[in-house]
């Protein structure tokens, strides 16, 4: 930490001598998001902006500061402005299909999360956002699907064995963040007859 107080000072410094470097400003705010001051790094953002309003990694960043936050309608219009800018920004297609991800419209998630595959075939955190979305999805159709047969079922048999899980499976999606799921653990669950029912909120 202590070397990042350091490079902010260093940022500080520059800026002080040219208040006009945008990106003195837009990297401080990447330090600053680093340490977890994200709204001081939205402010740096939109310092750099002002004084350079084409620079689409301020953009990026700036969405990124609002994502942390939970604020992802703005993060994508962040997003939206930097691809404006740059439509050949992997990493924001990236960013923006994770905020879609979020907010549950999978398939502009998708969209986005196979467009920076496209871009840049090596990016690891595409791949893993993308494997977050395929098991965030299929849960939800399973869940749906499995609420249905309950609905629809004459069978005693079939109502006892699903009901329990599907709760259970409820539970670790309200639980693990992002959706950060194992896949044992949901394998598991389909295949457990006898196990606790308890779900606890994380607050």
């Amino acid at each position: 930490m202590g070397n990042y107080q350091q490079v902010i000072a260093d940022f500080s410094q520059a800026i002080k001598s040219n208040p006009e470097l945008a990106d003195a400003y837009n990297n401080r705010g990447n330090i600053r998001s680093l340490l977890g001051d994200y709204w001081g790094a939205i402010i740096d953002y939109n310092r750099a902006l002002g004084i350079e309003p084409n620079l689409p990694d301020a953009y990026n960043n700036r969405g990124n500061a609002y994502s942390y936050f939970g604020n992802y309608r703005e993060a994508i219009s962040n997003y939206n402005q930097a691809l404006k800018l740059n439509p050949e920004l992997f990493f924001t297609y990236h960013n923006r299909g994770a905020a879609y991800l979020e907010l549950g419209d999978y398939e502009a998630a998708l969209g986005d999360i196979n467009r920076a595959i496209e871009l840049q075939p090596n990016f690891a955190n595409a791949y893993e956002r993308r494997s977050i979305y395929f098991i965030k999805s299929s849960i939800i159709l399973l869940i749906t699907s499995g609420s249905i047969l309950i609905k629809i079922s004459s069978s005693v048999t079939r109502v006892q064995y699903f009901f329990p899980r599907l709760t259970k499976l409820s539970c670790i999606c309200i639980n693990l963040p992002s959706f950060d799921l194992k896949l044992d653990k949901i394998s598991r669950i389909f295949f457990i007859d006898k196990f606790p029912i308890s779900c606890h909120m994380k607050t």
